[in-house]
C-alpha cells in the first residue's frame, strides 16, 4: 500500500490489540513456578499460578490446579466431592501501584472467559466479578481481601456454563486517590459437592477502557520474566563449591533472572552433598540476594534449592 501525500482522519482512531493493554501479569495461566496442583489451607491465601492467590475462609476441602496444555492453560477451582461447606472460593490477584498508572479519570475493565462443572453448585449458577480499587500504595493480597484503604469495588454477577464463555465488568469512572486495583473471581457452592463440582478460568485481563477487547497474548519468556520480579526460584542445579583447600564459609551471590519488586523473603529446601561430611546454611533476604554456605570438607560442594518471594 503506497500512500502519497497527506491522510486524514475524522473521530478517533482507536485499536484493540495494542501491546501492554493488559495489566494482569499471566492471565493465560502460562506460568506455574510453585506448581500446578494445590490443596490450599483453611483460611490460607495461598500462591498457586504465578500472581494469582487463592483463599477460602474455615475449611480446606478443595483444590486448585492446571487444565489444558501449553496451548491454552486454565485454572480449575475445584471442591472437593461429597464435602458440604459452603464458604466461597476465590480466586485474586492485586496489582503494584507501579502497574497502575494512567487509571485515573478512565474507567477499566475486567474480562475473563469461563466455564463450570456438570456439578457446579454455585448458587443459582452465579459467579462474581469484581474490581477493587485502593488509595493506599503496594497494599497485600491480604489486605485485598479485607478491603483495600478506601476501597471501591464494581461487581458484576454471572452466570456459568459448561462451555467457555468470556464475561466482563466495566468500572465508574476513577478518582483521583485511586492508586491501585485488583481482581477478583468468586463462587459460593451450596449444598453436598458433586464430582464436578468446580469453576474454571483462562484469558483474565485488566484495561483502560469501557470495553473488553481481545485478550493481549505475551511469550511465554516475557510472562516469566513478570513473574519473577514477585517470585524466583532455582532447583537442585544451584551449587555452592567450596575452597579446594579451605573449609569454613563461603559467601555467594546470587544474581536474580530480573531485579526483584522488594528485598525478597527466601527459603532454602533439602540440600544433597559431595566430597562434604555436611554443610549448614543461613538466609540472607537482601535485594540482591544472598546465602551464606558453611561446607565442612575441603572442595566439597552442596546442591541447594531456594525460592525467593517479594509478592504484595
Amino acid at each position: 500500500l503506497n500512500v502519497v501525500g497527506n491522510v486524514a482522519i475524522t473521530g478517533d482512531l482507536t485499536a484493540n490489540n495494542f501491546a501492554g493493554r493488559n495489566r494482569i501479569i499471566n492471565g493465560d495461566f502460562a506460568i506455574w513456578q510453585r506448581g500446578t496442583s494445590f490443596s490450599p489451607g483453611a483460611n490460607a491465601q495461598v500462591y498457586t499460578a504465578d500472581r494469582f492467590f487463592m483463599n477460602r475462609n474455615g475449611v480446606s476441602e478443595w483444590t486448585v490446579a492446571r487444565q489444558g496444555n501449553s496451548a491454552q492453560y486454565s485454572c480449575r477451582v475445584q471442591r472437593n466431592a461429597s464435602t458440604t461447606s459452603t464458604q466461597p472460593m476465590r480466586v485474586r490477584q492485586v496489582l503494584e501501584s507501579a502497574n497502575c498508572g494512567g487509571i485515573v479519570g478512565e474507567t477499566v475493565t475486567f474480562s475473563c472467559e469461563i466455564k463450570v462443572g456438570a456439578n457446579f453448585s454455585g448458587a443459582s449458577s452465579n459467579i462474581f466479578l469484581t474490581i477493587a480499587q485502593g488509595s493506599g500504595n503496594d497494599e497485600t493480597g491480604g489486605k485485598m481481601a479485607t478491603g483495600f484503604t478506601g476501597v471501591v469495588t464494581t461487581s458484576s454477577t454471572i452466570v456459568g456454563t459448561t462451555s467457555w464463555a468470556k464475561y466482563s465488568v466495566t468500572s465508574g469512572v476513577i478518582g483521583s486517590t485511586i492508586s491501585q486495583l485488583g481482581v477478583l473471581i468468586e463462587a459460593t457452592p451450596v449444598g453436598t459437592a458433586g464430582a464436578n463440582d468446580w469453576y474454571e478460568v483462562r484469558n483474565i485481563q485488566l484495561e483502560v477502557g469501557a470495553t473488553a477487547t481481545e485478550f493481549e497474548v505475551r511469550s511465554v519468556g516475557n510472562t516469566l520474566d513478570l513473574c519473577q520480579r514477585y517470585y524466583q526460584k532455582a532447583g537442585a542445579n544451584s551449587i555452592f563449591r567450596g575452597n579446594a583447600s579451605i573449609t569454613g564459609v563461603h559467601y555467594y551471590w546470587m544474581p536474580f533472572s530480573t531485579e526483584m519488586r522488594a528485598s525478597p523473603t527466601m527459603s532454602v529446601g533439602s540440600p544433597s552433598y559431595s566430597n562434604a561430611t555436611g554443610a549448614g546454611w543461613y538466609n540472607i533476604a537482601t535485594q540482591g540476594g544472598e546465602l551464606v554456605v558453611t561446607i565442612s570438607s575441603a572442595g566439597g560442594y552442596a546442591f541447594i534449592p531456594w525460592t525467593a518471594t517479594a509478592e504484595l
